[in-house]
């Protein structure tokens, strides 16, 4: 068995070097594309939760809101026997207030599905 090295000629080495920058540069693109698109999807992400949360205040004014005109209505019903959970009221005072919070939040989460749907 010969133990000698084999001598590698300096094109031959130099080449495998140049292939193997070439590589090494493509693979470095291809991370900094995936770093980039993970920053995209964290921004995302966080808007969603601004989303979640502003949505969740929404609704706590909006209950709260209800709650007050319930109490309001209530107050002012002459007592016949019934408690003011079971008496049906045949308007909805706050209905443009709860629209126009649900559409805010509908046209919102439309604008994240659609930066959502641009990083895949």
């Amino acid at each position: 068995m010969n133990m000698n090295p084999v001598p590698f000629k300096k094109s031959d080495s130099l080449f495998v070097k140049v292939d193997g920058y070439k590589v090494i540069l493509q693979d470095l693109e291809v991370i900094r594309q995936i770093i980039e698109n993970m920053k995209e999807a964290i921004s995302v992400l966080n808007r969603v939760a601004e989303v979640k949360e502003k949505s969740i205040v929404t609704f706590m004014e909006n209950i709260s809101h209800l709650n007050e005109k319930l109490e309001s209505i209530s107050s002012q019903m002459p007592d016949i026997g019934q408690s003011p959970a079971k008496t049906e009221i045949g308007f909805s005072p706050s209905k443009k207030v709860i629209s126009n919070s649900v559409n805010d939040l509908r046209g919102e989460l439309e604008m994240l599905r659609d930066e959502l749907s641009k990083l895949r």
